[in-house]
């Protein structure tokens, strides 16, 4: 039990000659109870003008939205804070910040590519 968070990338499968181009899904950023991204995706859902529970949704990210999450990982005074049993405590350790920009860095390549990137979660 608890905060189960994903990124994927929608791209084109590797292209067969005569076939129609297909897309597939890849889960490539798997993060467990990190709640200061969760936080922060829900806070960029809700200024959509999203409402209701931010769970099993998922949300488009693009470059504006990674730099801010850039900014916001690099930035501890910034974090939305929302601890719990189910969303984890605690500040973000040097591993998720690591992890988080290592994400960044392929989302921005994959959403240059014009693939789709988006970030669900599941609580």
């Amino acid at each position: 039990m608890g905060l189960d968070m994903y990124a994927y990338v929608d791209r084109p499968k590797a292209i067969v000659i005569g076939e129609p181009e297909m897309m597939e899904t890849v889960e490539f950023m798997y993060w467990r109870k990190v709640r200061q991204i969760h936080n922060f995706m829900e806070h960029i859902w809700r200024n959509k003008g999203n409402e209701g529970e931010f769970n099993l949704v998922e949300l488009d990210l693009d470059k504006p939205i990674l730099d801010t999450l850039e900014m916001y990982i690099l930035n501890p005074e910034t974090h939305i804070d929302d601890a719990g049993f189910f969303f984890g405590n605690g500040e973000l350790s040097t591993e998720d910040i690591q992890d988080t920009m290592g994400f960044i860095k392929t989302a921005r390549e994959e959403v240059e590519k014009g693939n789709r990137v988006y970030y669900s979660s599941w609580w």
